[in-house]
């Protein structure tokens, strides 16, 4: 494990991830720990909230739309990236029923699901795999 973090400083060129969703995933927690304090989860707010998801529900159930409010309350929740994989990835599933219908999506939507976690991990595994060859092989000062 001591090789993964030898390889460079965190956060880096190497390592970019926690310099672009640290300082997020800081603001959004953030939000949640001083909300109350600043007054944030009072009764107006609650009630405002409670009535744009009767909206919310209402536009998705009188125009036949699958809105879910659980899925917007926590998509709203989450750091931008993660809600828009999970958005396209129901809206890729939406559209799959529609094309090969119900019976085919509930038979086989585990193995899809297992092939593209299984194909994200080989992929993941080759990149670090030739990043620590890359950064292994160093020209030697003598």
């Amino acid at each position: 494990m001591g090789a993964f973090w030898g390889i460079a400083r965190i956060p880096s060129a190497k390592y970019p991830s926690p310099s672009i969703f640290w300082p997020a995933e800081a603001a959004i927690w953030s939000v949640w720990i001083r909300g109350r304090e600043t007054g944030l989860f009072n009764v107006e707010h609650v009630l405002a909230a409670f009535a744009i998801g009767a909206a919310i529900y209402s536009i998705g159930f009188f125009g036949h739309l699958s809105i879910s409010i659980v899925a917007v309350v926590a998509g709203a929740n989450l750091a931008p990236h993660f809600a828009l994989s999970y958005l396209i990835s129901g809206v890729m599933a939406l559209v799959l029923r529609k094309i090969f219908g119900s019976e085919f999506w509930n038979k086989h939507r585990y193995i899809m699901a297992g092939g593209i976690v299984l194909g994200e991990g080989i992929a993941v595994t080759l990149g670090v795999s030739m990043a620590l060859i890359i950064n292994s092989i160093r020209i030697m000062p003598w």
